[in-house]
């Protein structure tokens, strides 16, 4: 890694006004962070009274290239990574997302007093991560779905190893507790003393779980590993989308801590984060519609909304409901922005106006009409073709049209891709008016600021923390969690989080990382039973180092590539798992590269902008969960994973942004698609 890691952030892409962030897509601006209501108030106390972690759960992603190419998550909620020279570095490997660690000192009434830097007092990190998913269990489906999708029980992975201790000998992938301190330390990553590791099956089969360094300001970065999958013994072929044995992968997570002794000696331990190290985004510059961020914010609003007020004013900036009525463009507007970037990684998305009956979201025209108070039967049109996550009859052919956590029961509405019930309660109170039109002040503030490419230095000071935090979350997958993209459904458990301090994963304080329910895994010893009853060992509680990656697959590439599609009686639409994260119906670079000519016709160029191919071409297997090629596609992701391609936004030629089937300003291509010659 070199002394300064670029932070790639788009230039042409932010923009900044007085009560909103915006990004531009589709021709379209994004509004996506409110300004702080008390960013402009003077901060009259100065005392620093606590110091937090941002963001309060962090993201690395693996990729084998070296370290020299890595370059950090997003930080500015909206700003998606841009790496010098493309995701890839000029051969088949991925390059790796390191997350950043801030920290920020607190008054006792929750402003911030300022950024805490290696300047400022002595900061002594401390990271401990582990992978313990071959001590824990296989995946049949979630478990907080309600009675008419009963959770499934799944089998303990690896029974052949039985005893607590044989299994956190052999099992577990311990990194221990790491310090590191300084500025502009380990910038390389070669000093063995910052390295993450355990091993795992054998004492001498060392697995590299990452590596920490800091930046010029002494601020803590995470840097992931490899991607590596491997089988410890041999002629082990991959058999589960989920549970394999004898199999490790190098995913992890765990704690952040930091001691800060401040220039006048006084010493504080600063709240503890969360570093979470998964898989690539294969869609950097789409976001999900649900993503992990809403999830969790929405699960901390039902917490804390019968919460009295003596008990929520102990609460650090609780979450809560947008207040109507509504921003149009700050609260309502982002659900229809997310809805016009599926059209660039699905099919069924890309030609929904025929078969959804109503027009595309990406229309500037069509968001003025749907911003506008009078046009109550278009709201009503519009607001029907969404799926009520609340409906107990089964909704098909709605939107968002994805798979839900559900889909092992036919019938069921969870079938079907549920959406937050905040998200629909947005919805529900754009359909019945309760909002503003601030829709045209929005556009005439873009045109004015779109050219300013801000740093999360340059928010207001108040804004800094939520922002990491938001930023940090949003490119993941928050939904259909079956199990997921990157973390799961356990997520969406408030049981986890520390009441007091929002977004903060409890820690806790197990002896042993290893946690054995038994032969099998159910609602009944996983989830609690009563509003009390969760108990310091609970699985869905305070959390331990590796326990929230455990939930996923063993190894990871099985489970992300066998969930792309699945095709039922009907010939179409095809319905579709991740496409923000893993993308199933794409424009390749071939397609774009014959848009751009300028010595083809306009008729063949605006043919070539409505191909698509399908993104896992030449990886996936071929069906469901049942037959032969599906398990050889199983088998081949763990080998061609760094192959496929990233799908980013590129300009379209301004010949054809204007005139008859005119293309929108920026198209979402396929690009440093590898061989898949395995």
């Amino acid at each position: 890694m070199n002394k300064n890691i670029p932070l790639n952030r788009s230039k042409r892409d932010f923009l900044a006004a007085t009560a909103h962030l915006g990004l531009l897509s589709c021709s379209l601006p994004l509004p996506v962070l409110a300004a702080s209501a008390r960013a402009g108030q003077k901060v009259l106390d100065q005392e620093i009274s606590y110091i937090g972690i941002y963001p309060p759960i962090g993201i690395s992603r693996v990729g084998s290239a070296s370290v020299e190419h890595a370059f950090y998550a997003p930080e500015v909620p909206g700003i998606s990574p841009e790496p010098v020279d493309g995701f890839k570095d000029g051969t088949s490997k991925i390059k790796k997302q390191a997350q950043r660690f801030y920290l920020y000192g607190f008054n006792q009434s929750g402003q911030v007093v300022k950024e805490i830097t290696a300047d400022d007092a002595q900061i002594e990190w401390k990271v401990r991560v582990a992978n313990t998913k071959a001590a824990w269990y296989g995946f049949n489906n979630p478990f907080n779905l309600g009675p008419d999708v009963p959770g499934i029980p799944a089998k303990l992975r690896n029974q052949g190893v039985r005893s607590v201790t044989e299994r956190e000998k052999r099992l577990i992938i311990d990194s221990g507790v790491i310090g590191i301190e300084g500025k502009s330390i380990n910038r390389s990553a070669q000093a063995q003393q910052y390295k993450l590791s355990g091993h795992f099956w054998r004492e001498d089969l060392k697995v590299s779980l990452g590596d920490l360094a800091t930046d010029e300001a002494g601020r803590l970065i995470v840097l992931p590993a490899d991607g590596i999958s491997s089988p410890v013994i041999p002629n082990n072929p991959i058999v589960d989308f989920t549970k394999n044995d004898a199999w490790y992968d190098d995913w992890c997570d765990g704690t952040v801590n930091a001691s800060i002794t401040l220039r006048n000696g006084k010493r504080i331990q600063a709240l503890p984060a969360w570093v979470v190290c998964c898989g690539p985004d294969y869609a950097p510059d789409i976001t999900p519609f649900t993503s992990m961020y809403d999830s969790i914010q929405n699960n901390l609003v039902k917490k804390y909304e019968n919460w009295d007020e003596t008990a929520l004013s102990k609460v650090v900036q609780p979450p809560k409901k947008p207040a109507l009525p509504l921003s149009f463009s700050r609260d309502i507007y982002p659900l229809f922005h997310r809805m016009a970037q599926m059209e660039w990684v699905s099919s069924a998305a890309q030609l929904q106006t025929g078969w959804i009956d109503i027009p595309n979201f990406s229309d500037q025209t069509f968001i003025g009409q749907l911003a506008k108070k009078d046009q109550k039967d278009l709201r009503q049109k519009v607001f029907s073709a969404f799926r009520n996550p609340r409906a107990k009859d089964e909704e098909k052919y709605r939107l968002p049209f994805m798979l839900g956590g559900g889909v092992d029961f036919e019938g069921v509405n969870a079938h079907w891709f549920q959406m937050t019930s905040l998200q629909y309660w947005i919805l529900t109170q754009w359909n019945e008016g309760n909002y503003v039109d601030d829709w045209q002040q929005f556009l005439s503030q873009n045109n004015v600021r779109q050219n300013q490419s801000p740093k999360i230095s340059d928010l207001p000071l108040q804004d800094q923390p939520a922002a990491l935090t938001r930023a940090a979350l949003e490119p993941l997958s928050g939904g259909n969690f079956h199990p997921g993209v990157e973390l799961t459904w356990i997520l969406e458990r408030p049981e986890l989080f520390d009441d007091l301090h929002p977004f903060r994963i409890a820690v806790g304080n197990r002896t042993s990382l290893v946690q054995n329910l038994g032969p099998l895994i159910t609602p009944q010893n996983t989830l609690p039973q009563s509003a009390d009853s969760t108990p310091q060992q609970s699985p869905i509680g305070p959390q331990m180092p590796g326990d929230l990656t455990r939930w996923m697959g063993l190894p990871w590439q099985p489970d992300a590539f066998s969930c792309q599609s699945v095709n039922y009686p009907q010939d179409y639409p095809t319905v579709v798992w991740w496409p923000a994260n893993l993308p199933v119906d794409v424009l390749p670079e071939f397609a774009y590269q014959r848009i751009i000519r300028e010595d083809l016709t306009r008729e063949e160029r605006l043919k070539f902008a409505s191909v698509r191919a399908a993104w896992s071409r030449g990886a996936a297997g071929i069906g469901y969960h049942a037959n032969g090629s599906y398990f050889d596609g199983l088998n081949r992701a763990i080998y061609l994973w760094e192959r496929l391609g990233f799908v980013v936004k590129k300009p379209t030629p301004k010949s054809l942004t204007t005139g008859p089937g005119a293309l929108p300003d920026f198209l979402y291509v396929e690009t440093e698609r590898g061989s898949m010659d395995i």
